[in-house]
């Protein structure tokens, strides 16, 4: 069996999604809705953040780097968080 991974934008970031690509066994990378940081007043919205492939990192607006914390039992999802903020 190959292996599917699908890139979608915020339309997609639902349960109803997730649930149907673990059933068929996709990888799905869909950033949440908002992203914020906890310890400031402003929202960032996903595309004010950029990615690193080679270290599988983020960075924030404001220049913070955000590592990889956990990966999914299926591997389907990520979460990235940054001591800097605390996000």
């Amino acid at each position: 069996a190959s292996e599917v991974t699908v890139v979608a934008d915020t339309g997609y970031s639902n349960g109803e999604h997730a649930v149907l690509c673990e059933q068929d066994k996709i990888t799905a990378i869909v950033p949440r809705p908002e992203t914020v940081n906890p310890k400031g007043s402003e929202y960032f919205s996903r595309d004010r953040f950029s990615y690193d492939h080679e270290s599988d990192s983020w960075c924030c607006p404001a220049g913070e780097t955000l590592s990889l914390f956990k990966t999914s039992r299926t591997k389907q999802n990520k979460e990235y968080t940054s001591r800097a903020c605390g996000s």
